[in-house]
């Protein structure tokens, strides 16, 4: 009498691919022989010490040699990793870090539902105008009906875009003056358009120059101003333009 060998089965871990199929080693097997088998967990899901059921199969003669001393063993089935790619959007000024993205996701099995939840956060460096500032995101998890078989990783996501300086509203009042022979025009000017956090830390460049076109004693005088610098934060509504002296406030004329 020539028994049946037993074999002993092992389960091989392997990553979600939305698939029951299973890989397991086996041992005792004499010499060169191979057996076929089939090896499936119970689902295709993620999971830890998942069962493996394992049964000898085919029509190779050498199966006809083995018996399984263990037709059932486990193994785990771990997330599938996630690639996500964010770009940023440029943004006007607006005394926050926050900003705002797209992104695309690649790695998801077209079966399986899934997407990034919308509470993830976009946050620049920092408030301040510049280009190619650096972002970040954070808080990004995962949703959808298969969301528990892949896993994505946030922490390492940065990219680029801008921030744009914002526009300001300035008006100008001309003082008038006396009759000097000269076309230097006194005025006086206010800004608005500030955000709270910059109100007494954002003026008007003293580089300006306000003249008017006609030196002679007159009323309504244009006075042209020019070389408008502001704070980096912020555009001056007008970088050069004209009023008249007597308007109550700047008009923007040409």
């Amino acid at each position: 009498l020539i028994s049946k060998r037993y074999l002993y089965t092992t389960g091989i871990d392997k990553n979600y691919d939305r698939s029951v199929l299973a890989n397991v080693s086996i041992s005792n097997l004499v010499g060169s022989d191979v057996i076929n088998y089939i090896a499936q967990y119970d689902d295709f899901n993620v999971g830890s010490s998942k069962n493996i059921y394992v049964a000898i199969s085919g029509s190779l003669f050498t199966n006809n040699n083995y018996q399984l001393f263990n037709s059932l063993t486990s193994g785990n089935v771990y997330q599938r990793y996630l690639k996500a790619t964010f770009t940023g959007l440029n943004k006007v000024y607006n005394a926050l870090t926050q900003g705002q993205s797209t992104y695309t996701i690649s790695g998801i099995y077209s079966e399986d539902i899934i997407d990034i939840s919308n509470i993830y956060l976009t946050n620049f460096a920092d408030r301040f105008v510049g280009n190619n500032k650096p972002i970040y995101i954070t808080n990004v998890s995962l949703i959808g009906d298969d969301y528990f078989n892949y896993i994505i990783d946030s922490s390492a996501i940065a990219f680029n875009a801008n921030i744009t300086p914002k526009l300001l509203t300035s008006n100008f009042y001309s003082l008038g003056k006396v009759y000097d022979r000269n076309s230097y025009a006194p005025v006086w000017y206010n800004l608005s358009g500030f955000f709270d956090i910059d109100i007494g830390f954002v003026d008007i460049s003293q580089i300006w120059m306000s003249t008017f076109r006609n030196v002679n004693v007159a009323n309504n005088i244009y006075i042209d101003i020019s070389k408008i610098e502001n704070d980096e934060r912020y555009l001056d509504a007008v970088c050069s333009g004209r009023f008249r002296k007597g308007l109550s406030q700047y008009s923007r004329l040409s």
